[in-house]
């Protein structure tokens, strides 16, 4: 009898992020990793309570989920909605056990993070494992000061597109239509979100 072992299961990664909101720079991260990497998923997740950021989020968690289904229509992405129905805190750990448990046909091997939250790792529960068992995509803005490590890759800016400048845009008015897909301008507009 053959039992399926772990070079059957399909090759995935795992992007977690406040997407507050998404915008046309995440979707070219996107595309970049589904173009260049050897994936066959994607594993969106909203996160829910951030217990490391100073500010919460300014969209409910169901708001940004709702921001992210909206914006995709593609078989490569699977949204997760663990962390947004959760009251309790958001832990990466906590996540990828779930999905491992919910998707025993997929082995996330790699993990997509900001250079800024990279550089926090160490702090968040269970960052030694997520080190030791995982490998990273950063997307780094600026000249990266993370050292090199086997276990990661560093994008170079892809966009100097940020969710803080496209709310401080809605905030004065002024249009991002340019910055968000269309879809997520309405949704925006409708909910009178970031005003």
């Amino acid at each position: 009898m053959h039992l399926p072992g772990k070079n059957n299961l399909l090759k995935s990664v795992f992007f977690g992020g406040t997407f507050d909101p998404i915008h046309n720079g995440h979707l070219e991260i996107i595309s970049y990793i589904k173009n260049n990497f050897n994936f066959n998923k994607m594993f969106l997740s909203p996160a829910g309570n951030q217990y490391m950021k100073s500010m919460p989020p300014i969209a409910t968690p169901e708001q940004r989920y709702e921001m992210c289904r909206l914006a995709f229509h593609d078989d490569f992405i699977t949204l997760v909605d663990y962390e947004v129905k959760r009251s309790s805190p958001s832990y990466t750990i906590e996540t990828l056990r779930y999905l491992k448990t919910k998707y025993p046909d997929f082995d996330i091997t790699h993990i997509v993070l900001g250079s800024d939250a990279f550089n926090e790792i160490k702090l968040w529960k269970n960052g030694s494992e997520l080190l030791r068992n995982y490998k990273f995509i950063i997307i780094s803005r600026l000249s990266s000061d993370i050292e090199p490590m086997s276990n990661i890759k560093i994008i170079e800016s892809l966009s100097d597109i940020s969710s803080s400048d496209i709310r401080e845009k809605i905030s004065e008015n002024i249009s991002v239509l340019h910055y968000t897909p269309i879809e997520i301008h309405n949704y925006i507009k409708e909910n009178n979100l970031y005003r």
